[in-house]
């Protein structure tokens, strides 16, 4: 899939659901990565080490994830001697489990097609090498592997709890075409096997690097030459496909198809978006939606920079998945796998879900957000409400008292955390910055969206403290302390300290406030709710960007976020102003990449992409708005 992009070029993607990988212009190997029960996630990369000096400077981590999308750090290439540079590169095409690079030299053409089998712990490339009658040639074509196994350094914005290094050292062993690279301190193995119908030389290894020399094809003629690269968490350990592939079982629930809500979608815009969702719906199947053990599944934010979890992110994700699961029930199956995961596996000693997760379970970051607390609530609301039922919690760590007592434990922790207003109080926001005052309009918004879909379930998840009054204070004490003055008149706050102190802003990480009517807080045509969002897109809004692609940005990260863009198509929808909703969709399809991913962070001005190639919450969001059937 290929979309005009004023974004810029990004690696394309692929994964099996156990292993993901990117690849860059020409289809040399970026990484390769899986969960690691250790360490959390494990990749094979050619990425320099991060400096630990660096850590908590954005500069320096921004200029480190821009590392990751750049062909010079292929871990696997297949290169000329001497070197000839091509006269073109198809950027790439993408589709389902596969993936098309063409390169162009002179007199010579190298195609490769990549291929990820859903369950498998292994990507396959099929390389094949054309040459012209009269054309000269290098004289040698070779492999060439530069790569260590390691965790991903995790550099983060705001680093609370930077991971200490593993001190993973990679050795490179050979067996004929086959290389093994392990980490035995990490524990992890990749094997690279390269077969063709000609018999090859063994790999060469030098000083931590290694080459396989290819033979050219004949004059006109063609060779043809497979690359398998497979990624093992612990080398003893090799599950095979069918026991990691998700499966519908006989007693699988059944799925109703639940309406998406009624936004507006412009005619000529519907292929476009539907592109986006689609691509969307791939990278979290293959790419974050990992398994980590049989029936549990972690969804991550991304599979490169950030290999975590959020639940906030997940929650996303997996309400795309079931936005799609009456067409493929399996996505039910992921969905199931990942509540197992988040109320079972996750490391909770005092209830609450930290800031994010490793796809172990373990805890990242020790920092207490209100929101991290409801995601799940309402991943489970909505389970039931497609499926009719709550997915199993099997034997293996299942708590006494079964749901109702898992969800009754969380529920009690919100009630204790009411202040005696009724509002719920958090220490970061979405963005995971810190705030100046404690009581977030959005983390309201949601903590009622989510206790009502409880209370809605009263009958087959019985709590010890009722959800729907909950509900009822927490939506009282907005209507009464969140309203303020505002430059243009009365809106909601940003955030209330509960003692007279306001911030009057809006961020591109505040969804809920932007789904307020879709999500019955309010009607769309309150003034409170209008005049917030008229706020939030206008240049009063320090989270507002201007420019020919602005629009809602962050504090965290300068520029136009894809978050604030749907969120800008979204309240325009609900309130019916059709011109602008359309303004907000064309701006978010210039800025797409070209595989049909969203960045996080775009220049308001031109459109390229500025920050975070990697990051599944934006189009997980999209997706699960728009019909599916579009």
């Amino acid at each position: 899939m290929q979309l005009r992009s004023l974004a810029g070029h990004k690696p394309l993607d692929l994964g099996t659901g156990i292993v993901c990988g990117s690849f860059a212009p020409g289809g040399s190997w970026l990484s390769i990565g899986t969960a690691h029960r250790q360490h959390g996630f494990v990749e094979l990369s050619s990425l320099p080490v991060f400096e630990e000096t660096d850590r908590g400077t954005p500069a320096r981590v921004r200029e480190y994830r821009q590392l990751m999308t750049e062909a010079r750090h292929s871990f696997l290439a297949l290169v000329s001697v001497p070197l000839e540079e091509p006269v073109a590169i198809d950027a790439g095409g993408s589709g389902g489990n596969g993936l098309r690079h063409v390169r162009h030299y002179n007199g010579w053409t190298l195609q490769a097609a990549t291929t990820a089998r859903p369950g498998e712990q292994r990507i396959v490339q099929s390389l094949t090498l054309r040459r012209g009658l009269s054309q000269g040639r290098p004289s040698e074509l070779r492999l060439r592997f530069t790569g260590r196994l390691d965790r991903p350094a995790l550099a983060e914005i705001t680093e609370v709890s930077p991971p200490a290094p593993t001190g993973a050292r990679t050795e490179l062993t050979a067996a004929g075409s086959v290389l093994r690279v392990a980490a035995p301190s990490l524990p992890a193995e990749a094997n690279i096997a390269v077969t063709c119908a000609k018999p090859l030389p063994g790999w060469h290894i030098r000083e931590g690097e290694a080459e396989l020399i290819l033979e050219w094809p004949p004059a006109d003629g063609e060779l043809a030459v497979q690359v398998t690269v497979e990624l093992l968490q612990e080398p003893a350990q090799r599950p095979s496909a069918q026991s990691n592939r998700p499966q519908r079982t006989a007693d699988a629930p059944e799925v109703r198809a639940v309406a998406p809500p009624q936004l507006l979608v412009p005619a000529e815009l519907r292929r476009d978006l539907h592109r986006l969702r689609h691509r969307t719906l791939d990278y979290v199947r293959g790419c974050t939606a990992l398994r980590v053990a049989g029936d549990w599944v972690a969804i991550l934010t991304d599979h490169r920079i950030l290999p975590l979890s959020w639940t906030r992110d997940a929650y996303y994700q997996a309400l795309l998945l079931l936005s799609e699961a009456h067409r493929d029930a399996n996505l039910v199956t992921l969905v199931a796998d990942h509540l197992r995961w988040l109320w079972l596996t996750c490391d909770r000693p005092a209830v609450a879900w930290a800031r994010s997760h490793h796809a172990n379970g373990r805890r990242k970051d020790e920092v207490f957000q209100a929101d991290q607390q409801l995601y799940p609530l309402l991943e489970l609301a909505d389970y039931w409400r497609v499926t009719g039922e709550l997915p199993e919690l099997g034997e293996e760590g299942a708590a006494p008292g079964g749901w109702p007592a898992l969800v009754s434990r969380v529920v009690e922790l919100l009630a204790r955390l009411l202040s005696p207003d009724g509002l719920l109080p958090t220490d970061e926001n979405a963005a995971d910055d810190s705030v100046a005052h404690s009581y977030l309009l959005a983390n309201q918004v949601l903590a009622c969206y989510s206790l009502r879909r409880l209370d809605e379930m009263g009958e087959v998840l019985p709590l010890t403290v009722p959800a729907g009054p909950l509900a009822t204070r927490i939506g009282e004490a907005v209507r009464a302390r969140f309203p303020v003055n505002g430059r243009s008149g009365r809106l909601w706050a940003y955030a209330i300290d509960g003692h007279g102190g306001a911030t009057i802003y809006h961020d591109a990480n505040d969804v809920p406030t932007a789904l307020a009517p879709l999500w019955g807080f309010c009607a769309a045509d309150d003034p409170l709710w209008l005049a917030t969002m008229s706020f939030a897109f206008s240049a009063a809004n320090e989270g507002y960007v201007s420019g020919r692609f602005g629009g809602l940005g962050s504090r965290h990260t300068p520029g136009t976020w894809s978050l604030g863009l749907i969120q800008e198509w979204v309240a325009w929808s609900s309130a019916g102003d059709r011109a602008a909703a359309a303004s907000a969709l064309e701006r978010l399809l210039a800025v797409a990449f070209q595989d049909g991913s969203l960045p996080e962070t775009s220049d308001p001005d031109t459109g390229r992409a500025l920050a975070r190639h990697w990051f599944a919450w934006p189009g997980a969001l999209l997706g699960a708005l728009l019909p599916s059937g579009q």
